[in-house]
């Protein structure tokens, strides 16, 4: 049966993984950009050693979750799990719903997209997809798409991408209103919110402003 403290080490074990993976792909970044005069690091095997390690530990994890011992396991430790998997995540933005009728096969459809975006990316690893909320949204438009990749690696990879192709992306009529962005904290989805309340407020008035200049001249 699996423990509390199981479950913590496995978890201190993901997170020292994780240091690990973005110090390795810093130096790969740093080492790409200065004069060789030393033998190259073969970053690409670090990085594929510690990424299948990440993903033995991810899968244990799991194993251990699925125990039916689960009184043993606090808040605490289901908040850091639910971390490891917001660390896999992307949420992707503007991608319209499809026409299909059948639960399974709006899956399917979403699946598939997906898939062509993350080819897109140079992503070749399968991921979770899944919409978000109910229809109709808030704001009338269609629901996010939340894809959990295998590794933590894999989504600063697609970032990285994405942040490089989008132009070239957004040509597909497909993905034309696409945004793509790592999956935030509760607080952080907070201070979004905050910050576009601001941000409108202070267009709202500036434009109250060119307006009311515009009506004096006119007088």
């Amino acid at each position: 049966m699996a423990t509390s403290n199981d479950i913590k080490k496995i978890l201190s074990k993901l997170e020292q993984i994780e240091q690990r993976i973005s110090k390795v792909e810093a130096a790969k970044e740093k080492e790409e950009t200065i004069p060789k005069t030393t033998a190259p690091i073969d970053f690409s095997t670090i990085l594929e050693k510690m990424e299948q390690m990440e993903k033995k530990l991810i899968n244990l994890e799991k194993l251990f979750l699925n125990n039916k011992n689960d009184d043993n396991i606090n808040i605490n430790i289901q908040e850091s799990v639910h971390e490891m998997e917001r660390q896999r995540s992307l949420v992707f933005i503007g991608i319209n719903e499809n026409d299909k009728t059948t639960a399974s096969d709006k899956h399917k459809e979403d699946q598939h997209v997906v898939e062509k975006l993350l080819n897109r990316l140079g992503v070749e690893s399968g991921a979770v997809v899944y919409r978000m909320g109910k229809i109709p949204t808030v704001s009338g438009g269609p629901r996010l798409i939340k894809c959990v990749l295998p590794s933590s690696s894999l989504q600063r990879f697609a970032l990285r991408q994405w942040k490089y192709k989008r132009s070239e992306i957004r040509e597909d009529v497909m993905f034309n209103r696409l945004l793509v962005r790592p999956s935030l904290t509760r607080e952080q989805l907070a201070a979004e919110k905050e910050k576009r309340e601001i941000d409108k407020k202070l267009k709202e008035a500036s434009f109250s402003q060119v307006s009311t200049r515009k009506n004096q001249k006119n007088f």
